[in-house]
């Protein structure tokens, strides 16, 4: 049993071996899909672009019905999942640099 405590190795190789890949529009030929899968993910980093990829291809996202605020900027952010992702909070972190440098 591969889930014994201790046992590490595996004594036989898998019994089934996937033939094909997923395809998250095989059976779902909607509107919807077709638009989530041409959605180009820019603008937030490598981390949470390949987070979004792995969404979309497996069926795992669903758009945002309203654009999320994001908690220190009060601009909306139009199709944007991760709030607190390191681009935006380099983007706030000039930004702000930006006005002290205008009052100033």
């Amino acid at each position: 049993m591969s889930s014994q405590k201790g046992n590490v190795a595996r004594s036989r190789p898998q019994r089934h071996q996937n033939t094909f890949s997923f395809k998250n529009d095989k059976f779902d030929k909607s509107i919807q899909t077709k638009k989530i899968n041409a959605k180009l993910h820019d603008g937030v980093c490598q981390h949470c672009k390949e987070v979004l990829e792995w969404r979309v291809k497996y069926s795992k996202y669903k758009p945002l019905s309203k654009p999320k605020k994001w908690f220190q900027n009060p601009k909306d952010i139009h199709g944007k999942r991760l709030r607190g992702c390191i681009i935006y909070k380099s983007n706030l972190q000039l930004l702000q640099v930006q006005k002290k440098k205008k009052k100033e």
